[in-house]
């Protein structure tokens, strides 16, 4: 049986939501550089045994995208989380989170434990529990102090990835952005060798 999607409207907006299959909950949060779509073949492969959900979070394709000026919060997208799990009635669900969407599910588990079954979380960016964003002369201290290779790690990240990444999207060069950032990640040759219908998922097309 192929996933069904539906638009469920919380708080005056609108997500797109794909479902399929019945039992247990399983729910899937992208990154920022995605959609729901990153999730078809998972949500196929859970539905045969659990009842497999994804939506594409706020500002996401095919969802209305951001307004100029607005603010793309963590708060706001872990509230929306919160919303989607209760008007689907899926506590406590398990949770299968990407990157920033891992660290949503995360957030999500500290907040409201009541809610969450599991977690199952790849790379989330919990760069903020270690430090401030960005971050702080004392942080990088204390870090070098207890932690060296991470704070190594982490001024390095920042020095070739976050900060010439977050300096191209202001100016409005969001290919550029992705590049920096993709490749800061990922590493020069993964991120070349990423396909172009991977590369795809981060728009309409």
């Amino acid at each position: 049986m192929a996933a069904t999607a539906a638009k469920l409207a919380i708080g005056g907006y609108e997500f797109q939501i794909v479902e399929e299959g019945h039992g247990q909950p399983v729910l899937f949060v992208h990154g920022s550089v995605s959609d729901h779509r990153t999730w078809q073949p998972q949500v196929g492969a859970f539905a045969a045994r659990f009842r497999a959900v994804a939506y594409s979070r706020r500002y996401h394709w095919p969802n209305a995208p951001i307004a100029d000026g607005a603010d793309y919060a963590m708060r706001e997208h872990v509230e929306d989380l919160e919303a989607v799990i209760g008007a689907l009635g899926l506590a406590p669900v398990n949770l299968v989170g990407h990157s920033y969407g891992g660290f949503l599910c995360l957030r999500l588990a500290c907040h409201r434990p009541d809610l969450v079954g599991s977690l199952a979380l790849a790379e989330p960016p919990v760069v903020t529990l270690l430090a401030s964003n960005p971050p702080r002369l004392w942080e990088i201290f204390g870090l070098f102090a207890t932690r060296p290779r991470t704070a190594a790690a982490l001024l390095k990240f920042g020095a070739r990835g976050l900060g010439p990444a977050t300096a191209a999207f202001r100016a409005g060069d969001v290919e550029e952005g992705l590049q920096i950032f993709g490749t800061a990640v990922l590493g020069r040759e993964a991120f070349r060798s990423l396909s172009d219908a991977a590369c795809g998922k981060c728009g309409p097309t």
